[in-house]
């Protein structure tokens, strides 16, 4: 089966990040989902990239995913990296797993200042880990 094209996977990204900024900007308006500003400004950051064509984002309630699947969220057998904010105490694990309900390849525990970066490191071995895989899952 011959997969869609580069335009299209592209396309679909970006609407994966629309969707998730308007999912963040919508929590953040409520006082007690404040500690998720930080989350907002990553997408935000992430979709005005170049990078955002290469990855999708989703969610599952406040904690979010982002993949190289070609179709909505990680499915079974799919590595992601998820961001999952520590409530009000600033700190946020990101966490590099093998598939969904899978094993944490990496873990780590970081605070705002250093979110992007160690978001980026795991997406960055998420993504040299699928090419050698033979490309793009699902």
């Amino acid at each position: 089966m011959e997969s869609a094209p580069a335009y299209h996977l592209a396309g679909e990204s970006q609407a994966s990040w629309r969707r998730i900024i308007e999912f963040y900007e919508e929590m953040v308006e409520r006082p007690q989902w404040g500690f998720l500003e930080p989350v907002l400004k990553l997408v935000r950051d992430f979709a005005a990239s170049e990078r955002a064509e290469r990855f999708r984002a989703g969610k599952s309630v406040v904690t979010l995913m982002l993949s190289i699947a070609s179709r909505r969220g990680p499915r079974s057998g799919e590595p992601f990296v998820s961001v999952v904010p520590q409530g009000s105490s600033g700190a946020f694990k990101v966490r590099h797993w093998d598939e969904v309900g899978g094993t944490v390849l990496e873990e780590r525990i970081c605070r705002e200042a250093e979110l992007a970066g160690d978001v980026d490191a795991l997406l960055a071995r998420l993504w040299d880990e699928t090419r050698r895989q033979g490309g793009r899952p699902g």
